[in-house]
């Protein structure tokens, strides 16, 4: 394969990889708000109700205990052959007013606690159940665009141009590094060229590579790009989520998402012309092949 072939080859298998992250960095995001969202619908389904607290029960005793003392006292008034205090009478039935009051009080708040509650706790429901099918719409466009790119870079790799256990994105990328800055010329050994399997593994043997797109060094400068290139468009996205989930007016598809299934169909749809084109070989080789 030439170097050229072989560059553009590495350019649209480090896309598609790119792609693919944002993806599925995505789709893990929708999967996580959806959790939540699930959780506060079947939140909004519980109905809040408090139990009456041991003073309540203790004012309402009084209330009871002085309205049957007082009553007695009344009964009593009433009866000339029974001898009664008025006074008592009139200590009950004040008792039985402020304590009777006392319960009425906390009563009704203890009722208008319970009502506010389960009113936030239906409003949270109804939200999460629009969550839920907003969430569900948005997955759809980005688990559409993730297939089409997974089937695009598995026809890709079916190529055999490179290593299945190269078939990643750091490595990738790390081998389009190495043929453009010309520290190889190839993928495979070729005379004095170290070819960029080796220089790869060399600098993966010494900790020069670190599998993680968090630790990338300062001269893995394709990594670096790419690096920013997923997450800038990964904010984009997930912004895109959050303001549909804000709006609350039915269930509506983010605009970025549109755009990110697109770009991707757009550009899949490029690769896979190369493919049947055999763009990735070189006239040698595409004559070999007929």
């Amino acid at each position: 394969m030439k170097n050229k072939n072989l560059i553009e080859y590495l350019q649209d298998v480090f896309e598609l990889e790119k792609q693919k992250t944002i993806a599925e960095k995505t789709i893990e995001y929708i999967e996580r708000k959806y959790q939540i969202a699930q959780n506060n619908f079947e939140g909004g389904k519980s109905v809040y109700k408090r139990k009456m607290s041991g003073g309540q029960f203790a004012c309402l005793g009084i209330c009871m205990y002085s309205l049957l003392v007082a009553g007695g006292g009344i009964w009593a008034l009433s009866n000339p052959n029974i001898t009664a205090d008025k006074t008592d009478v009139y200590i009950m039935l004040f008792l039985a007013v402020i304590f009777g009051g006392v319960f009425v009080n906390s009563y009704k708040k203890m009722k208008n606690d319970e009502t506010v509650v389960n009113t936030l706790n239906k409003t949270i429901g109804e939200k999460g159940e629009n969550d839920m099918h907003i969430l569900e719409a948005n997955y759809q466009i980005i688990k559409e665009a993730y297939d089409i790119n997974k089937k695009t870079l598995e026809k890709l790799y079916s190529l055999n141009i490179i290593y299945h256990k190269y078939h990643y994105l750091e490595a990738c990328g790390m081998f389009l590094e190495y043929l453009i800055s010309g520290r190889t010329h190839s993928l495979e050994a070729q005379g004095s060229d170290p070819g960029a399997y080796n220089i790869y593994e060399d600098e993966l043997y010494r900790g020069i590579i670190v599998d993680k797109l968090d630790n990338i060094l300062s001269n893995q400068c394709i990594l670096i790009d790419g690096q920013r290139q997923i997450s800038k468009q990964l904010d984009f996205l997930t912004k895109g989520i959050d303001e549909v989930q804000k709006e609350m007016k039915g269930v509506k598809k983010a605009a970025q998402l549109n755009t990110f299934y697109n770009s991707v169909t757009a550009y899949n749809t490029s690769v896979l012309r190369k493919i049947s084109e055999q763009r990735y070989y070189s006239k040698q080789r595409n004559n070999d092949l007929k």
